[in-house]
Formats: C-alpha cells, sequence, structure tokens
C-alpha cells in the first residue's frame, strides 16, 4: 500500500461506510447498468452552472468555505483529498486543486495518472465542466474504490474494442493502456485537440476513468466524449444529469418517482443524447 493510500484509509474511508441506496440492475445491449435512488445528489444532480449563478455563490471547494473540521489529505503539494460529502458510493472521494482554478483537464492530465498510481485501489476520475461538475469554477477530480462500477467488473478483453474504441456500448467510449505515461498524456491530448470546443466553453465536452494495475504496470484510461450536458429527460423535470459515474454505468436518481419509472428504454436513451 503506497503512503498516500494509508493516509486516506486511515483519515477520510471510515466516514463514507454508512452509505445505504436503492438499486435496481439492467443488462443494456449485453453490458450491466445499474440505477440508483440516491437523494442526497440532488445537491449536485440539480445544481444551477450558469456564469451567474457561479459568480454569485461561494465556492465549496476552496479551503475557507469548507466545513473547518473537514479532514483532508495534502497530495504533492498541489491537490487535497477529501471524502466526498454527497458520496454516490462507499469509499467516495473528492480532490480539489489548492487554488481556485477553474475545471480543465488538459494541464493536470499527468497528475490524474499519478494519482491512479499512488491510489491503486481506486479508480480516478474526471467530470467536464458541462459533464457533470457541480464545481466548474475549481478544478478537481474524484475517486472511488476499484470494482465498484460496472465499467471494473469486466476485463478490456471482454470488450468489443475496434481502434481503441468500445464498439456496441450505448455510449462512446474511447479506451488507452499502457505502461508508458508520457505516451498515454501525449494519446490523449490529440484526442483533445480532435475534439470540438463549443461556443463559450474553454474544453472538450468529456468524462474520464483512470485505473492503475500495479501487478501488470500499465493504465487503463476511459474517455467518454460527450455532447449534452443533460438529456431532454432533465427538461421534463427529471432531474438526471449524467457525470463520469453515470457513464461507466451507475445512473444516478436523486427524486424517487424518477427511479421507479427508470427502464432499459429510458437508460438507451439517456446515454445516446449526452453522448457524442
Amino acid at each position: 500500500m503506497s503512503e498516500i493510500q494509508k493516509k486516506v484509509y486511515d483519515a477520510l474511508i471510515p466516514a463514507n461506510e454508512n452509505l445505504e441506496v436503492l438499486t435496481k440492475t439492467f443488462v443494456v445491449d449485453g453490458y450491466k447498468v445499474v440505477a440508483q435512488h440516491n437523494p442526497a445528489r440532488a445537491v449536485s444532480s440539480g445544481a444551477k452552472l450558469d456564469k451567474a449563478t457561479i459568480a454569485k455563490r461561494k465556492c465549496f471547494l476552496c479551503k475557507e468555505n469548507r466545513p473547518v473540521d473537514q479532514p483532508s489529505v495534502i497530495y504533492n503539494e498541489n491537490f487535497e483529498i477529501l471524502k466526498n460529502p454527497f458520496p454516490i458510493l462507499k469509499k467516495h472521494l473528492t480532490i480539489p486543486l489548492m487554488r481556485h482554478e477553474r475545471q480543465e483537464i488538459l494541464p493536470h492530465i499527468a497528475t490524474m495518472l499519478d494519482l491512479s498510481k499512488d491510489l491503486p485501489d481506486f479508480d480516478l476520475l474526471y467530470n467536464g465542466p458541462k459533464c457533470g461538475a457541480s464545481a466548474p469554477d475549481h478544478m478537481h477530480f474524484q475517486a472511488v474504490q476499484t470494482g465498484l462500477m460496472p465499467l471494473d467488473e469486466k476485463s478490456l478483453s471482454e470488450f468489443d474494442i475496434v481502434d481503441g474504441e468500445i464498439r456496441n456500448f450505448g455510449r462512446k467510449c474511447l479506451v488507452f493502456v499502457g505502461s508508458d505515461k508520457e505516451a498515454i498524456c501525449k494519446q490523449y491530448r490529440e484526442l483533445y485537440n480532435k475534439l470540438e470546443i463549443k461556443e463559450d466553453e474553454w474544453e472538450p465536452r468529456m468524462n474520464i476513468v483512470a485505473h492503475y494495475i500495479p501487478s501488470a504496470n500499465i493504465w487503463n484510461v476511459w474517455v467518454f466524449p460527450r455532447d449534452k450536458h443533460r438529456p431532454s429527460y432533465y427538461e421534463q423535470g427529471r432531474m438526471i444529469s449524467p457525470g463520469v459515474i453515470d457513464m461507466a454505468g451507475i445512473l444516478v436518481f436523486p427524486k424517487p418517482d424518477d427511479f421507479e419509472d427508470v427502464d432499459e428504454s429510458m437508460i438507451r436513451q439517456i446515454y445516446k443524447e449526452v453522448s457524442l
């Protein structure tokens, strides 16, 4: 166990052990998807992210605005590892930059890989500013224990992957695999530069999962290029706002009626609308 991982387990993990949520499991086009009813996530799923609202509120990821007793673990003097106050899964962490800078992955993709190596029991997660990040004004990652998301339940060899893209998956997903961190960063930048940046935004829409496997000395990196921030169901009053954990197979429904109504057809439609 790495030194940083030991600190995380000692200081942060016990606080997230009591998560209780309702779930329903579906198999959609051959892949497992879990619907989760989690009322506490309404704060994030329903967050207003327009510029005026962001400008008016205090940033809840800045240290001065967080609870004074919230435990943290410092990482490389730039990031803090915190327990997520509204967890989707047990052992759910939030990892904000220690200075207030906008959510932007390109300057920090190497750090994401470093974090995943130093926390090998965890999947490192990134939500783009218009892809599930409830604080698009403050750079942060998340992390969840490996094995808790459906994405982790199959080895890469079990996916239908052609030219680095998973086919017949219901949502667009590209995969990078390798032991050379710089090579993976280069591959990622090449993809980044090919994707459209929408008007008034500063990076292509995407979600990212990164996991390091010590026994094989390789990283697995999944990139979900995104089109829409939220599906049309949201405009119809349903609180469905997919982020990276949703794209990895756990769709979160804060409202009980939405959770009761979910079926395979709804799942397909959500992924179809928000994926590139």
